[in-house]
Order: C-alpha cells, then structure tokens, then sequence
C-alpha cells in the first residue's frame, strides 16, 4: 500500500499542472478502480485551486472494449461530452 502523503503530494502535482482559468471550471478526473484513492485526492487538490471535479472510474474491462466492440462508433468515442 502506498503512503498517504505519497499519494498527496502526487495529487497536489498533478493539480499543479492544471490550468483552471477561472473559479467553478469543471475538470474531468479518470482512472481506474484500483486509483479511486489518488482520484479523490486529486480531486480534493483542485476544489482547492477553485475548480469543481468530476471524478470517474472505470474497470479495465470497460476501457478495452470502448475500442474493441464493433458496435461501438468511432464518432461516438470521438466526441467530448458537455459539462
């Protein structure tokens, strides 16, 4: 297991290198399961700079199959979603 502090001082890095140019801007925040923690630590980093997180986690399962099922559009995956 990782230590805490590791963990926020890693977050409050990753937080640095966002620009959030104004106060309320939304940043999507994506990972796996397995960093739910560091998630919400990152999270918590940019709610201090004035930002509001969207945290998401999705399995590796998932991920793959995005770009793996036919049935899925390649315009669909290319689209951003709106806040």
């Amino acid at each position: 297991m990782i230590d805490k502090q590791k963990i926020k001082t890693c977050s409050e890095n990753i937080a640095k290198s966002i620009n959030i140019k104004e106060e309320g801007e939304y940043v999507l925040i994506k990972g796996g399961f397995y960093t739910h923690e560091l998630l919400e630590e990152i999270g918590l980093s940019i709610l201090r700079k004035g930002g509001i997180p969207h945290i998401t986690s999705t399995s590796d399962y998932f991920d793959e199959s995005i770009f793996t099922d036919d049935l899925i559009k390649v315009n669909i995956i290319e689209k951003t979603p709106l806040g």
